[in-house]
């Protein structure tokens, strides 16, 4: 999408970034992240069974992030406070940046653009080695340094309402095409993301099997720490 944006260099280090930060939530806050996942995907396909022309894809993400970032202050979600979340999520987006700067500098000087399936690999492999990395040394740091960030409630709100949109961004790229949209960027994305998938999917694996390698490789001490 950030490339059909125009985004150039750009669109490799925000989609990566974005990548990073979710997969940091996923993994250190698992009930705000599938909460937050869940609420998108029911948003973005009650949303397309109202029909495209009654609500848009902006509309629909909008909606999606702000209903989750609201559950978000309950109660409930406060007494099940994850501290070092920001620091987890922000490390997975810096890591991200990162491995995005990288591909978009690298890829110019490739003869031809790198395939969706080198790409997946690359992310997932290094990002997932960089972010295990650098995790331990951010969190020693702001545990020394008695680092405060906002209200719990306001950091899950932060977390959960991006995972919601980018579910419901991602239910109406998946559907919205063969239900009556016809926005020419969402048409464009959809088309791109229905003949990369399988690549990309073989891609994510492969980077992934390789990071776990690494990981038990470098046996870094941190990497099940929750708190």
């Amino acid at each position: 999408m950030f490339k059909h944006l125009g985004a150039g260099l750009a669109a490799y280090i925000a989609a990566a970034a974005l990548t990073g930060g979710a997969g940091a939530a996923l993994y250190t806050g698992r009930e705000v992240a599938l909460l937050g996942t869940g609420v998108g995907v029911g948003a973005g396909v009650l949303s397309l069974m109202l029909g495209p022309h009654l609500v848009s894809f902006q509309h629909a993400v909008l909606i999606a992030g702000v209903i989750a970032a609201l559950i978000m202050f309950h109660p409930v979600f406060q007494a099940r406070c994850i501290p070092q979340l920001p620091t987890r999520v922000m490390a997975g987006v810096t890591t991200g940046a990162l491995c995005g700067a990288a591909l978009g500098v690298a890829e110019p000087l490739h003869p031809a653009p790198f395939s969706t399936f080198a790409v997946l690999s690359f992310l997932v492999s290094v990002n997932g080695v960089l972010y295990v990395a650098s995790l331990g040394p951010l969190l020693s740091v702001t545990r020394r340094m008695h680092l405060t960030f906002l209200p719990c409630n306001w950091v899950e709100a932060l977390v959960a309402g991006p995972l919601a949109a980018i579910a419901a961004g991602s239910v109406w790229i998946m559907a919205g095409p063969f239900l009556g949209e016809h926005g020419q960027l969402l048409q464009a994305t959809s088309d791109a993301v229905y003949r990369q998938l399988p690549m990309a999917l073989l891609g994510g694996i492969f980077g992934g099997g390789l990071a776990g390698g690494l990981l038990g490789v470098f046996g870094f001490p941190w990497v099940h720490e929750n708190r």
